[in-house]
């Protein structure tokens, strides 16, 4: 839309001056109560943070065109005409979380049989990490055969959450290791990526995991339009969570408790678990195509 459209859009006055192009777009915080809003040029890294709440912005769509009333269709509750969709059923689903759970357990089984690790304040935060992430990931590979998966769906931010958590507990600055004990840490996914990428010499491989996941984790994990979509088939109300996403949750949050566990039995110098948890990674990544 060209600029003056967007000021429209957001109901702002204009002086008739507008700059030229058509590729501007007006923005919101979808925060209910907060009022920040703004208009600028198209940009497929998004408008970033709500200055006063933190939440993501989101693009206003332009006002609709009045058109004449029609009957609107009722919501049916209890389709019974209509087969009911079977959720999370497919060959390819069960073996991608028959896979998933057998990597898991056997990364898990690498650290436990250790018994022990130093107790120094970043290896407290790294080790509940890791056991947070593995409950987690636990959690979401039993949502999903409910089939719950709305609930799956909403664990992958925490899964991201902690996978960041934990490389800031063992590099991060004192600072930060102050601040995850005391509970006022807030990752940043526009900036942690690349820090985790430059700290750990990681080439690009958690900034790209954390751009193309941001904006899907904020809405599945907060009752976002992602969540609420999938809750419709048509217009019955019953969850719609295709294959592929399913697929591909698995596959994040299995992908997060590797990147843990590799950072664990590095961090700690645990050699053979380090080499050992890399051939299973490689093992895993066989069976998941």
């Amino acid at each position: 839309m060209k600029e003056k459209q967007a000021y429209e859009v957001l109901g702002w006055p204009h002086n008739g001056k507008a700059n030229t192009g058509d590729d501007w777009l007006a923005f919101q915080c979808p925060t209910p109560g907060c009022k920040s809003e703004g208009v600028a040029r198209n940009t497929e890294l998004g408008f970033g943070k709500c200055g006063r709440c933190g939440a993501e912005m989101q693009i206003v769509s332009t006002a609709p065109t009045p058109t004449a009333a029609t009957p609107s269709t009722p919501i049916d509750l209890a389709p019974k005409a209509t087969p009911v969709i079977q959720i999370a059923e497919s060959a390819d689903v069960k073996k991608k979380l028959a896979a998933a759970q057998e990597f898991a357990e056997a990364l898990e089984s690498l650290v436990l049989k250790r018994g022990q690790c130093p107790d120094d304040d970043r290896n407290i935060l790294l080790m509940g990490y890791w056991a947070l992430l593995f409950d987690f990931h636990r959690s979401v590979l039993n949502l999903i055969p409910k089939p719950l998966c709305g609930g799956a769906f909403a664990l992958v931010r925490p899964c991201m959450e902690a996978t960041a958590r934990a490389h800031v507990a063992v590099k991060g600055t004192a600072a930060d290791v102050k601040s995850l004990q005391d509970d006022t840490y807030r990752t940043n996914f526009f900036t942690i990526g690349p820090w985790i990428d430059g700290t750990f010499g990681a080439g690009d491989l958690f900034t790209k995991m954390f751009d193309r996941a941001r904006s899907a984790l904020h809405s599945y994990t907060h009752a976002g339009i992602s969540q609420l979509g999938r809750r419709y088939d048509d217009h019955n109300l019953r969850p719609s969570y295709r294959d592929g996403e399913i697929v591909e949750v698995i596959r994040v949050c299995t992908s997060a408790v590797w990147m843990v566990t590799n950072l664990v039995t590095k961090h700690l110098g645990w050699g053979e678990e380090a080499k050992r948890a890399e051939e299973l990674f490689e093992e895993w990544g066989k069976h998941d195509k």
